[in-house]
């Protein structure tokens, strides 16, 4: 039987393809073609591999040289910073200071002339403890009640301040014996054997030591002068 020549080149092609398979498959055995998973870019194919269906891919790690550091980063040059102003303790007025300073001494014993540790008595009268106060803040006043009157400029009493000195009378002559130091709101503090309390704080503006209120006098010191905190 005869093959016609149609059939005959059928029949080459198919030889062909099938000896052109094998070669493949004996190149891929020896790895003469690269396969599919060393042929995808670098990264990609255990990506794929362990992401779930559906997921979407991992964000890629920095290359190298570009990770972030933990290291904070220093400011720049024009950046701002803490002025040394800001850093610096705040300056008040001296007379705040003076009136924190004087009550300290709350509850120390009155005695007439003592002078605390110059004498050794560990007890004030009302004009050494205000001395005492003021020496406290860097400032010299005199020592007796007269004097200290004198030292200072008259001041309403609807004008006071904290620091200013307030002077009473417990005298039937209505004469001046009495020194405290004004604090603020409508007080003051003294050395004063009433009650037995000593160095105490009193109302200006009510009770006993307001009939008793002779005058003021402000120490200008004290009000001219800041003080760091």
């Amino acid at each position: 039987m005869s093959i016609g020549p149609a059939r005959t080149a059928r029949a080459v092609r198919a030889i062909a393809v099938f000896a052109f398979g094998g070669i493949v498959a004996l190149a891929a055995l020896f790895g003469a073609f690269p396969s599919p998973a060393a042929a995808a870019p670098a990264g990609t194919a255990g990506a794929m591999a362990d992401r779930p269906s559906g997921a979407s891919a991992a964000p890629a790690a920095p290359s190298a040289g570009t990770a972030a550091s933990s290291v904070p980063a220093a400011p720049s040059a024009g950046a701002a910073t803490p002025s040394a102003a800001a850093a610096a303790p705040a300056a008040v007025p001296l007379r705040f200071v003076l009136a924190e300073k004087a009550q300290a001494y709350l509850g120390v014993p009155y005695r007439f002339g003592a002078t605390y540790d110059r004498d050794g008595s560990g007890a004030f009268d009302c004009s050494a403890f205000v001395q005492r106060a003021y020496a406290d803040v860097g400032i010299a006043i005199p020592r007796t009640t007269a004097k200290q009157a004198a030292f200072g400029r008259p001041v309403a009493k609807s004008q006071l301040l904290i620091g200013d000195l307030v002077f009473f009378t417990t005298r039937k002559d209505r004469k001046m014996n009495h020194v405290g130091l004004y604090i603020g709101r409508g007080r003051f503090i003294h050395a004063s054997p009433a009650g037995g309390r000593g160095v105490q704080i009193s109302s200006l503006t009510s009770g006993y030591w307001k009939d008793a209120f002779l005058y003021a006098r402000r120490i200008d010191a004290v009000f001219r002068a800041q003080a760091q905190r």
